[in-house]
């Protein structure tokens, strides 16, 4: 087996020792590499060469000093004894600083751990208190909406409802304005048929009061032609007379009427019939003559109306 190659020129130079010219370099001497007997096979530079035997051998005491050599190889075997023993030491001052390091890492990691777990379950509890009070915040703000959701509802119905009570109330007043305004038309119509019935009486009477003038100034005639005239001026005078008064009564009576009612046919029958009896002596005597027909045909009316009245009565119940 070859001796193992040495390309490393740095272990020559470790490893001084006495120097012999037999074993020095001639060519290849300026690089400072000199060269062992034995290691002739080994990879030299082109320019180290082995040196011979020359007359130059100098006898003496010489020793082997080759890296084969015993004394080397113990001395190689105790070096690398020494070298383990040192190295387990530092390896074992390693393991321990080692082991010192890591036990301090464990503890480090551990705190580090129990400041998490603490952190963690304050964050826990936090959380915990934080989402309490926003679940209860978001209880309150529904239930809050849902009362505002009721009293809304509550205050719509309510203000229906009096809407309602109100239109009624409306309706109510409207029909009440035209049963009351109905119920006028008919007090104008029955004081109207009042009125034209006491016209009528009235007419009547004086129709009566006439025919007994007329008989007593045909007996008067007759007894006496010469107080027929003044007689005939007197009861002329006192039937203008009576005449003016009733007419004077009448617009007093058709004025208050009419300040009364509220029914404009009637004030417009009322002022008609006034002025008809406003109408002076010569009016109201042409008036009494035409007093019969006009009765007729009021008369008739009249039976018109109530007819009409009832039917009106019970079709309506009013």
């Amino acid at each position: 087996m070859p001796p193992r190659e040495v390309r490393s020129m740095s272990k020559f130079e470790a490893m001084r020792r006495d120097q012999h010219p037999l074993y020095r370099t001639t060519t290849g001497y300026d690089y400072g590499r000199h060269l062992e007997i034995e290691d002739g096979p080994l990879s030299t530079p082109k320019h180290a060469r082995i040196a011979g035997f020359t007359q130059e051998f100098i006898v003496g005491p010489f020793h082997d000093s080759s890296l084969s050599s015993i004394d080397k190889s113990k001395q190689r075997a105790e070096s690398w004894g020494r070298k383990v023993e040192e190295r387990t030491k530092q390896m074992h001052i390693k393991y321990e600083e080692l082991q010192e390091r890591l036990s301090v890492k464990k503890e480090q990691r551990k705190r580090e751990r129990e400041a998490r777990r603490r952190a963690m379950e304050q964050q826990y509890e936090a959380a915990v208190i934080i989402q309490a009070h926003v679940r209860g915040h978001q209880v309150r703000t529904r239930l809050r909406q849902e009362r505002y959701e009721r009293s809304t509802l509550a205050a719509f119905r309510i203000q229906q409802k009096f809407r309602s009570h109100a239109e009624v109330k409306r309706a109510q007043a409207v029909l009440a304005l035209k049963k009351q305004l109905r119920l006028d038309g008919y007090a104008s119509k029955l004081q109207r048929i009042g009125r034209q019935f006491l016209l009528r009486l009235d007419a009547q009477r004086q129709l009566a009061a006439r025919r007994q003038e007329r008989m007593a100034k045909r007996g008067s005639q007759r007894g006496g032609d010469n107080d027929s005239g003044l007689n005939t001026q007197d009861e002329a005078a006192c039937i203008i007379q009576r005449i003016m008064r009733k007419h004077v009564s009448q617009r007093r009576v058709n004025r208050q009427f009419s300040a009364r009612s509220t029914a404009s046919s009637s004030t417009g029958s009322d002022h008609k019939d006034g002025r008809d009896n406003g109408l002076g002596a010569g009016g109201a005597i042409h008036a009494l003559r035409a007093t019969k027909q006009k009765i007729a045909r009021r008369a008739i009316v009249t039976m018109k109306q109530r007819k009409r009245e009832k039917s009106t009565h019970r079709l309506t119940g009013y």
